[in-house]
């Protein structure tokens, strides 16, 4: 067995281990969900500006993201529609480059306007990006260039880091609706 898919699987076993979003019902996931959302609204003037504007707010509370050389991401999120739950997804991810470290992050995606949710739909949740990232403790310094940061009317945001993690590499992210327990 190759040395790269060692690591896919060792990166596959810690990303699972590291998630436990997944297992949330849906109010405990919802309650995570409206927490997160409120620390980014308290931290980020811009943030609790477009989630005024927008029609939709896909939040990730608690994602995790565990790399060497490879690194994996995963998380549970929900989707709010005009604020009321709407939908749930997975969030699960891959990138490759210098990737080193394990972190724990919150992750918002604000949809202006009924176009940019139908984008998610649409491509099927595949987001392709860049991103870089240092994060010892809470994040120190960030930055996410991807396709749905430059699609209009669709806005990432990425905060609350936690961990040692150095992440500056090319990745494939998939969002995927789901069903949690009641």
């Amino acid at each position: 067995m190759s040395w790269l898919v060692k690591w896919g699987l060792l990166l596959a076993v810690a990303a699972a281990c590291l998630s436990d979003a997944a297992a949330f019902s849906k109010p405990e996931l919802e309650r995570e969900a409206r927490g997160a959302l409120s620390k980014v609204y308290s931290r980020n003037s811009a943030a609790a500006d477009l989630g005024r504007r927008c029609l939709a707010v896909l939040v990730f509370p608690d994602a995790h993201m565990v790399g060497l050389g490879l690194a994996i991401q995963s998380g549970t999120g929900v989707l709010f529609f005009k604020n009321a739950p709407a939908a749930y997804f997975n969030l699960t991810g891959i990138s490759a480059g210098l990737e080193l470290g394990v972190q724990k992050f919150d992750y918002v995606i604000f949809f202006e306007d009924q176009t940019a949710l139908d984008e998610l739909y649409r491509w099927g949740g595949f987001e392709f990006g860049i991103a870089p990232s240092l994060v010892v403790a809470d994040g120190i310094l960030s930055g996410k260039l991807s396709t749905s940061s430059v699609k209009s009317g669709v806005h990432p945001f990425l905060f609350g880091q936690e961990g040692l993690m150095i992440s500056l590499g090319i990745g494939k992210n998939k969002l995927t609706e789901y069903s949690p327990s009641e």
